[in-house]
């Protein structure tokens, strides 16, 4: 512990971060190329017919920033404990000290270890029965996680984020924030959920109808119709 034993050590900090960051990169990486390697001989077929997806100049510039926010400020943590006079991690200038400071980071732990499983179980699931199969082979998923909630990979775009910049209660997790939760496109995590629900109810109908109207967004309903 460090300042009167009421914070996590730098050293613990970057540690931690190191590994929850690093995780999550490798996850990113290895779904990616698992998605375009693994899927169905429907699924291969499918993408042979589509055209490629059109990206304007904004949207890749956008994604670079994104990207490079996301991994750099991390990264910048990570690296503070090897190289000390950087002084990112509890620098006055850069950081958020609200008195309870070990207790709001070992909640930034909690969530970032939470929103690190739901990215891995969460996103496997995903890939397998979606990004994997054509159209026409994905079924409505109402189990696990989904049972109760009908975005739960969503939610990990919040808690990892969230769970960094109380960690290390610095501001510049902030821009993680940001970033994290508009990766590919300048639109909120709610755009994208209404998105998925209305392709839901196009592929669905009254299935998708009935399992919206049974689960919440990111939150289970307290009382199901």
């Amino acid at each position: 512990m460090a300042l009167g034993s009421m914070m996590l050590r730098v050293e613990v900090v970057s540690l931690l971060v190191g590994l929850i960051w690093g995780l999550v990169a490798i996850f990113w990486v290895v779904i990616f190329r698992w998605e375009h390697t693994s899927v169905t001989e429907a699924r291969r077929q499918e993408l042979e017919r589509e055209s490629p997806e059109h990206v304007t100049p904004g949207i890749r510039a956008w994604r670079l920033m994104t990207t490079t926010v996301t991994g750099a400020v991390p990264l910048l943590f990570v690296i503070d404990s090897l190289l000390p006079r950087i002084e990112v991690l509890y620098a006055p200038s850069l950081s958020f000290f609200a008195g309870p400071d070990l207790a709001l980071q070992i909640v930034g732990l909690v969530l970032s270890t939470a929103g690190l499983a739901i990215l891995i179980g969460v996103g496997r699931k995903l890939a397998v029965n979606v990004y994997r199969r054509a159209t026409h082979e994905r079924k409505l998923m109402t189990t696990g996680l989904h049972r109760y909630v009908r975005h739960p990979f969503y939610i990990h775009f919040l808690a990892l984020p969230i769970g960094l910049f109380l960690l290390t209660l610095n501001y510049l997790a902030l821009l993680v924030i940001a970033s994290y939760t508009m990766l590919w496109k300048p639109r909120p995590v709610t755009w994208w959920m209404r998105q998925e629900e209305e392709d839901l109810r196009r592929r669905y109908g009254a299935e998708a109808d009935d399992y919206l109207r049974r689960t919440g967004r990111v939150l289970p309903r307290l009382r199901r119709p």
